[in-house]
């Protein structure tokens, strides 16, 4: 019986965009933490992604906008590090 690891919301933008995908020395599989084992362990892994991964647009400020729901594209190398598949 093949086993599937579901996620709630998963929010890679706003303040972990800025403070974890951003910094270069943040691992990408750190940001899991201790469910990093069950998520590979699984067979098949989804999330429910709460944002876009793009560099288009415009950058947020939020001094002129409250929400922010966009990741840089090195938060793929975050979704890789727990292998979501969808």
């Amino acid at each position: 019986m093949a086993q599937i690891a579901l996620t709630g919301d998963v929010m890679l933008g706003r303040s972990v965009d800025q403070y974890v995908i951003r910094n270069q020395s943040i691992a990408p599989d750190r940001i899991w933490g201790d469910v990093l084992p069950l998520l590979l362990a699984a067979d098949r892994r989804l999330i429910n992604l709460e944002c876009v991964i793009s560099i288009q647009g415009t950058e947020w400020h939020p001094s002129t906008k409250a929400f922010h729901f966009r990741a840089a594209p090195r938060a793929i190398d975050f979704l890789h590090a727990a292998r979501i598949d969808c």
